[in-house]
């Protein structure tokens, strides 16, 4: 690309598209998905669904349950049911408990 086009946010993702094909497709849909959170009247099972939905956009069948399992945790809205998932919640190097 020229230094002009550079400059041009259509010109870089046609480039990117001609350079790694349909991959930068599944880069988007991986970035909606470490993006999604629990909305706060949307219950568990409505929750896991949604995930699920998106981790398949994702093309990463080997990690697919673990990207599920942590996504599910990460974007839970009760702070306190992601404490008890995660186990006693979060630990710095040295042992103390993250607040």
């Amino acid at each position: 690309l020229s230094e002009a086009e550079h400059k041009k946010p259509h010109s870089v993702l046609q480039a990117l598209r001609e350079y790694y094909g349909a991959s930068i497709g599944v880069s988007g849909e991986r970035q909606k998905f470490l993006c999604l959170l629990q909305q706060d009247a949307e219950s568990i099972s409505s929750w896991e669904s949604r995930i699920r939905n998106q981790s398949a956009q994702c093309e990463n069948e080997s990690f697919e349950d673990e990207l599920m399992r942590d996504q599910f945790i990460s974007g839970l809205a009760s702070e306190q049911l992601r404490d008890k998932l995660i186990g006693k919640g979060h630990r710095h190097k040295d042992g103390e408990r993250a607040k």
